[in-house]
């Protein structure tokens, strides 16, 4: 830990860091609210992205003030600055992608952010978070980019589910599927104009509609790309609160839908949808395994659902978009339990006499809305 954390170029130690101290199976990843788009790490591409910054900064030192770490009951950890002058090649953190800035001269400080330096049972590090600690704050190569001047492609727009119980499903299915290209649409016996057709705000060609298996008038809404500022007038607008509140029983706040990944609390709500053979038999094994491990197909999976998520709370899906698509929204899901579930021999043949198909599970990680950012 001394030899990271010792406030000395990586120039002249990262060979040795590497190659001694590093284990093969290394992953550094950034992690927290305010982390940069930057994809989990192993050795191999982790040293790519040093020797990029290496090149173009020659001076890249970690812990540039020199803070001393601490155990933290998980991994040795200190909030750190980073720092690297820019003496050296045009740099971009994409080469190919971004464009390169030419060499500017300029001195970048990133941080402080929290790296946690996690060892093995050989002694070697095998696991880096990074933890960016303010919002807007540079963080690893995107923000030496941004602070020589590259400019960053705006981040991609979220994808949303949105929950509800409407009054007549088929009487609303109908308006919504016109609303995805017509500002005008039918609905509760009447026709509303609103300022913009749903498919300008968001990527309609994904766009799902679920019902509850217990009553089809509970549905869920998978919206994909979805520009919540472009559309928040629209659902301001008055023709638009009207038909709401005409067709709509109740309607839950938006939840955000996120891959899973090392972000994702230890217990996230989880929303997932497949293809399968036969929708009526998929629910059946669905809410089988709830409390079963042998449901309806007569073997025995490591695990009922109920052993590893809120089973209260769970729901059964069919989709109206596609009748092939079913779906599941889950609560608390252990990750720790579900992620050796998913590839076990028994559990993977359940899904094949469920009649799922392979590679067709879409799975997300669902979470209220972020408050808006204080001004």
């Amino acid at each position: 830990m001394t030899f990271f954390f010792d406030g000395e170029q990586m120039m002249g130690k990262v060979d040795k860091m590497m190659g001694e101290y590093y284990s093969e199976d290394h992953v550094l990843t950034f992690i927290g609210p305010f982390a940069p788009k930057v994809p989990p790490l192993d050795k191999e591409h982790l040293k790519g992205a040093m020797g990029n910054l290496m090149a173009s900064f020659p001076d890249l030192t970690f812990n540039f003030t020199n803070v001393t770490p601490k155990w933290d009951g998980r991994g040795f950890a200190a909030d750190i600055v980073v720092m690297g002058t820019h003496t050296g090649k045009p740099f971009s953190p994409m080469p190919g992608v971004l464009p390169e800035i030419a060499t500017t001269g300029k001195q970048v400080k990133i941080g402080p952010e929290t790296f946690t330096l996690y060892v093995n049972s050989d002694g070697k590090v095998n696991k880096t978070t990074i933890k960016p600690l303010h919002e807007g704050a540079p963080a690893g190569p995107p923000g030496f980019y941004t602070e020589i001047g590259g400019v960053l492609p705006p981040p991609p727009l979220p994808d949303a589910l949105m929950c509800a119980e409407v009054k007549d499903f088929a009487d609303w299915h109908a308006g919504f599927i016109a609303h995805a290209d017509k500002k005008t649409f039918p609905m509760n016996g009447t026709t509303y104009t609103v300022p913009m057709s749903r498919g300008e705000a968001c990527d309609e060609a994904k766009t799902l509609v679920f019902n509850d298996v217990t009553d089809p008038n509970k549905v869920a809404i998978a919206l994909f790309s979805l520009d919540f500022p472009k559309f928040g007038p629209v659902m301001a607008d008055p023709q638009f609160v009207e038909m709401s509140a005409a067709a709509i029983t109740s309607q839950d706040a938006p939840l955000l839908m996120t891959n899973p990944g090392p972000d994702a609390d230890d217990a996230p709500s989880m929303f997932f949808y497949v293809e399968v053979d036969d929708p009526d038999k998929w629910v059946a094994g669905f809410q089988a395994h709830g409390t079963s491990k042998s449901g309806t197909w007569g073997y025995e999976v490591p695990l009922s659902r109920g052993e590893f998520c809120d089973e209260s709370k769970t729901r059964a899906f069919k989709c109206a978009t596609n009748p092939k698509l079913v779906g599941g929204y889950i609560e608390k899901v252990r990750m720790d339990k579900l992620a050796p579930l998913l590839g076990d021999e028994k559990m993977l043949q359940l899904t094949k006499d469920l009649g799922e198909k392979e590679g067709t599970k879409v799975m997300k990680v669902v979470a209220p809305m972020p408050p808006p950012p204080e001004p």
